[in-house]
């Protein structure tokens, strides 16, 4: 097994294994907010709380960093990664980022089992704009336990940004996830404040 796909195969696991084990615990204490390859990642966000990083890059480069986010209920994962590529287009319908998309889909079905692919969709940001690809999807964990998985990938400053969510197989998570991601597309690309209208001098 190449050491590459080895160390995506490990993250994929404790994502979602121990992952939402870990969600469940007491939040931790508050952190200062941290930059990781050009993008801050704060210590709240979408109702969730930032945990501790894990780097990728140093041993594998182009693999990147990971972070968890702890919810209640939920295992989150953030991760910023090129994969040793030069340039990364900064939108997500791009061939490149739906090809990574498809590449993380595939991970999935390697490293669970009874994975059924629900449907493709896209998260918007501000005025209208898809800035997200992703994916839903259930497995089975511990039989007959059947949990609820999502991918969302993005392109950002030459970067692959994706979130993995995972949570108990009920009705409302997909709606849970996406106020979670889209929270994120603030983060990625601040809104534009309003222009200030110059009023005319009175005659």
């Amino acid at each position: 097994m190449p050491i590459r796909f080895a160390i995506t195969r490990a993250a994929c696991i404790g994502l979602f294994s121990a992952g939402l084990v870990g969600a469940l615990g007491a939040a931790p204490a508050p952190k200062d907010p941290i930059t990781i390859q050009g993008l801050a990642f704060p210590d709240r966000i979408g109702g969730a709380e930032r945990g501790e990083v894990h780097d990728f890059e140093k041993t594998n480069p182009g693999l990147g960093h990971s972070v968890p986010y702890r919810m209640p209920g939920w295992a989150i994962t953030v991760y910023v990664y090129d994969k040793g590529r030069t340039s990364v287009p900064d939108d997500p319908q791009s061939d490149v980022v739906k090809g990574e998309l498809a590449d993380a889909r595939r991970e999935v079905f390697e490293v669970r089992s009874s994975v059924e692919w629900k449907r493709d969709f896209s998260i918007q940001g501000e005025g209208r704009k898809v800035r997200f690809v992703c994916g839903a999807f259930t497995f089975v964990d511990k039989p007959p336990e059947r949990l609820t998985g999502f991918l969302c990938l993005t392109g950002w400053k030459n970067k692959f940004v994706k979130v993995r969510l995972t949570t108990q197989a009920r009705s409302g998570s997909e709606a849970e996830a996406t106020r979670f991601v889209r929270a994120w597309t603030s983060v990625l690309w601040p809104p534009r404040a309003p222009a200030v209208r110059q009023r005319s001098a009175s005659p």
